[in-house]
């Protein structure tokens, strides 16, 4: 019999407890790490079985915003962030226009608020919005150095002076605490991921990362960053996109478990390098004998996004199959499981996902113009 209080028991009945809690009658390898006992969910390149067989996904499209150019409510100019309530209705900043639009659950426009500039309630340079557990809308404006608080009747109710420099991409939890990402400045340059205060003030260091110098940071796609959501029960979810690895912490950046994937990314060639010149450049003529700079990572990074829903499932963006017009999106369950995975359109994110539905950005649309779309979320 095997004593599951030994290190091969250990392994044995985490695997046992997560079978029982999940479903999974696959459950992948996981292992406790000591001494401080963190779990670790070690989850193969397919994923979990579920009773025999494996679960699968597919989304299907039941609403698209913005594609009808001549009302100026209904479109955009360019689509910064979407948000969705618990009743579903819509949020979407317009960092063009510098505004924000509500859409019922219907699609139908119910109405628009903010503006540029630099009074109350007016916008600069929105970096961030989020709901607070209220349904509040809030808006982290470093054009204005401040946090905008905005009820749904675009009412300006509340701000906050920033006491930081650049906050990247901050989420917020349900007690009124944030998360995001910055970067600070002394012999080295590091990236931080911060825990910050309902007041926005610095409280904690959960993860940090050295940067490479001035003249070898590779383009911004390329570069190592932190990705990071808040999960059902406000844990935070994070990782490093150059490293398959899953981090869920309570409130306070505590490690509770750690979840891993086996993956084999894709290569920086010389013809995405080519195309990203292009890019920035469509005039440019590429000669014959350039290559690749030495400086550049030799892989793509595993992920670029990570998206939690209400029933603690974690939604990652990956980049398999970068190039060829659709990618692959791995879907995670609260115990860090590998449990699903969906192809979509490469040109299309996913940035909200609430009562069954994912809601996805398009930069432009076959008509040229910057969409919401909304899909239905289907397991089989």
């Amino acid at each position: 019999m095997t004593n599951i209080f030994s290190s091969k028991g250990i392994l044995v009945f985490a695997s046992m407890m997560l079978m029982s809690r999940t479903g999974f009658v696959q459950a992948q390898k996981t292992v406790i790490q000591p001494p401080d006992g963190i779990v670790v969910v070690r989850n193969e390149q397919d994923p979990a079985l579920q009773n025999g067989r494996t679960l699968t996904t597919a989304l299907i499209e039941d609403l698209c915003l913005g594609d009808i150019s001549t009302d100026t409510d209904s479109s955009f100019a360019a689509i910064a962030f979407v948000l969705v309530d618990p009743e579903g209705n819509i949020i979407v900043l317009d960092n063009k226009d510098l505004c924000i639009k509500i859409f019922n659950a219907e699609g139908k426009f119910i109405r628009r608020f903010g503006r540029k500039g630099q009074g109350p309630g007016e916008i600069q340079s929105p970096m961030g919005m989020m709901l607070s557990k209220k349904n509040d809308i809030v808006i982290m404006d470093n054009g204005n150095n401040r946090l905008s608080f905005f009820n749904k009747d675009g009412t300006c109710i509340k701000s906050i002076k920033l006491s930081k420099g650049n906050i990247y991409t901050p989420v917020m939890d349900s007690r009124g605490y944030f998360f995001g990402s910055e970067f600070a400045f002394s012999e080295k340059v590091a990236l931080n991921l911060i825990k910050l205060n309902p007041e926005f003030i610095h409280e904690a260091v959960i993860a940090s990362i050295n940067m490479p110098g001035e003249n070898e940071l590779p383009p911004a796609e390329l570069m190592e960053r932190f990705y990071f959501q808040i999960g059902k029960d406000d844990d935070l979810i994070w990782g490093l996109n150059f490293k398959y690895e899953l981090n869920f912490t309570d409130h306070d950046g505590k490690l509770l478990r750690r979840a891993t994937r086996k993956s084999i990314p894709g290569s920086v060639t010389r013809n995405l390098f080519i195309n990203k010149l292009k890019q920035e450049n469509p005039n440019r003529a590429i000669p014959d004998s350039i290559s690749i700079p030495k400086h550049y990572p030799k892989h793509l990074p595993y992920f670029d996004s990570i998206v939690c829903d209400e029933e603690g499932r974690v939604f990652i963006k990956t980049l398999e199959g970068y190039g060829s017009g659709s990618i692959q999106y791995d879907i995670f369950n609260s115990e860090g499981i590998y449990i699903s995975r969906f192809k979509h359109p490469e040109n299309e994110e996913i940035m909200a996902i609430r009562r069954g539905n994912a809601y996805a950005r398009i930069r432009s649309s076959e008509k040229g113009n910057p969409v919401v779309k909304r899909y239905r979320i289907i397991w089989k």
